[in-house]
């Protein structure tokens, strides 16, 4: 869209304007006799049917204050929803998305419009030219644009060629069918006409760019989606992590998912970051040394062996040289001064070695 000429800078706007179960107990007498003749089995399973029934209380729990935070806001006027909508709160993202909702109803046509193209990352340059140009075209007077006052008649001529241009032509072919217009006596009538259609290029070139903001960033949370699935399916079934397949067992692998996919709300901004990425904010120059050591002794995220080796080796060469030196005293009281055997006592000593330091 070209720009209209006439856009006012009274009404710029700015971001200060963007208003933003029971345990399960035997039924039968058999199911009794095959517990009591397993004791042990019993227990296993009572363990984990508990930390099963525990870890259910907590999401209740949880889910339950979601639940009667969103009520007691509904019963004090904050929230204005139907009981339908309450029902539908089950976890932090329902509330959540309540809020937003919330927030959406308050909001008038203007701030709609903001809201959605600051949602959809919309340039705020982009956001300002429109909204100014709508706010200027909403203001004129069609009372005086149709009369016969001073200056009306060169506001006609602007937005009759404006409305020209709108529709392909080029800003002489519109100059030159507006001053036929004029001419002709018809400019009075054809103003009317050209300001709707002005009215409506505008906001249907903003819906346009509102639009295709809106399908980008839904096509790139797709595509996000998509990756998270990748990531978390190479973490909890991948086979080889830093050239090795034994490193990732369930335990961490359970821990890594949490680390990277349990929402945290930052206090900052209210936006929901992951623990890793908490660390980093809070401690910059840790994180990026820490990063940085681990991409050296890994041979850039390639080979754990190298971190290893190096922790090992110091450690045995530790014990051969003992050992050497044990068998050196050794053999001189026998009188003996060959020593035999040491490259494989040495090999012998790093497998043990390994077997200590990383429980192998």
């Amino acid at each position: 869209m070209e720009r209209l000429e006439i856009l006012s800078d009274e009404n710029l706007i700015t971001l200060d304007d963007f208003n933003e179960d029971e345990l399960n107990i035997p039924q039968n007498v058999e199911e009794t006799e095959e517990i009591e003749e397993n004791p042990k089995d019993e227990n296993e399973t009572n363990v984990e049917e508990t930390e099963e029934n525990e870890e259910n209380e907590n999401k209740n729990n949880e889910n339950n204050f979601y639940f009667t935070l969103a009520s007691t806001l509904k019963e004090d006027g904050v929230f204005t929803i139907e009981d339908d909508e309450l029902k539908e709160i089950k976890d932090n993202e329902g509330f959540y998305s309540l809020i937003e909702k919330e927030v959406s109803k308050r909001l008038d046509e203007k701030q709609r419009r903001i809201d959605q193209a600051l949602g959809n990352n919309v340039e705020i340059g982009k956001i300002k030219e429109f909204e100014e140009a709508i706010n200027y075209i909403n203001k004129i007077d069609i009372n005086f644009i149709t009369s016969e006052q001073e200056g009306a008649e060169e506001q006609r001529k602007i937005i009759i060629k404006q409305d020209f241009i709108n529709k392909g032509f080029t800003p002489e072919r519109a100059e030159s069918l507006t001053m036929k217009s004029i001419k002709a006596g018809d400019d009075i009538e054809d103003v009317k006409l050209a300001l709707e259609e002005n009215k409506k290029f505008i906001n249907d070139s903003y819906k346009q760019v509102l639009n295709s903001a809106k399908e980008k960033q839904e096509e790139q949370k797709r595509k996000d989606e998509e990756q998270i699935n990748i990531l978390k399916k190479d973490i909890l079934e991948g086979k080889s992590f830093l050239g090795d397949e034994t490193l990732l067992t369930p335990k961490i692998r359970k821990e890594m998912v949490d680390v990277l996919f349990t929402p945290i709300v930052d206090k900052e901004t209210g936006m929901q970051i992951n623990k890793l990425h908490k660390y980093q904010k809070e401690n910059q120059v840790d994180y990026l040394k820490n990063v940085s050591y681990l991409y050296v002794i890994t041979d850039g995220f390639k080979n754990l062996n190298k971190a290893i080796d190096s922790k090992v080796n110091k450690k045995l060469n530790k014990e051969v040289n003992t050992l050497e030196q044990r068998l050196r005293n050794t053999e001189k009281m026998n009188g003996k001064t060959n020593i035999v055997g040491i490259s494989d006592t040495k090999t012998n000593l790093k497998s043990e070695v390994l077997s200590d330091e990383f429980n192998y």
